[in-house]
């Protein structure tokens, strides 16, 4: 027969077994939910940077399209430029030769004769035209850059004047040329490296062929 201390400690061990029971089965849980939480925020993280890394990816790839693009677009270009180049040169060497043939029909197809020509040429005003000819020169010097640019930059209208006058009388005794393929010849033994550059910048302004030989 059961005794009244053991009926009580049975109701109170069972209670207690239940209570723990319960404590136990709440802490699972918390601890479940807990974890669900920690696992929504790493989910959310991981959605995060792979989202990022997804845009960072595109970005990327995106960026190397594009510089594809551009690189493509500068290769076109450069060789547009270089057909143009090449367009210009021969354009360039086909009026140098009507030139040439123009001043051998003049019998100016020489430094003297070129002088004469790119005076005629440059100069439209009669006070200037009708100057002294170191005069003319110091005037084309300042006024026309299309002689000026092909002279270093040193070079002042003085100095251009000298040369003009130096050379002038120094090439009326010059041969006329009759190859216009080589246009205005100049011997590097007659002639100065000053006068050279100087005849050299009066072919250029003038579009004829340019020519020096030993």
């Amino acid at each position: 027969m059961v005794t009244y201390y053991e009926f009580i400690l049975e109701i109170y061990v069972d209670r207690e077994v239940k209570h723990h029971a319960m404590l136990t089965k709440w802490k699972i849980e918390s601890e479940r939910k807990q974890i669900q939480v920690r696992n929504k925020k790493k989910s959310k993280h991981i959605l995060f940077y792979y989202f990022d890394y997804i845009g960072y990816f595109r970005n990327v790839v995106n960026w190397g399209q594009e510089y594809l693009k551009l690189k493509k677009e500068k290769d076109e270009l450069q060789n547009e430029n270089k057909n143009l180049s090449i367009n210009n040169a021969l354009l360039n060497k086909d009026l140098e030769l009507a030139n040439n043939k123009i001043l051998l029909l003049e019998s100016k197809l020489s430094p003297c004769g070129a002088i004469e020509a790119y005076e005629k040429q440059a100069i439209n005003l009669p006070s200037v035209r009708n100057d002294k000819r170191s005069n003319r020169w110091s005037w084309i010097f300042l006024n026309k850059r299309s002689f000026s640019q092909h002279l270093d930059k040193s070079t002042t209208a003085n100095d251009v004047s000298i040369l003009a006058e130096e050379v002038y009388n120094h090439a009326s005794s010059d041969i006329h040329s009759f190859d216009i393929n080589k246009g205005v010849i100049v011997s590097k033994r007659t002639y100065s490296k000053a006068h050279q550059d100087f005849l050299y910048a009066v072919c250029k302004a003038l579009h004829c062929t340019f020519t020096e030989e030993d």
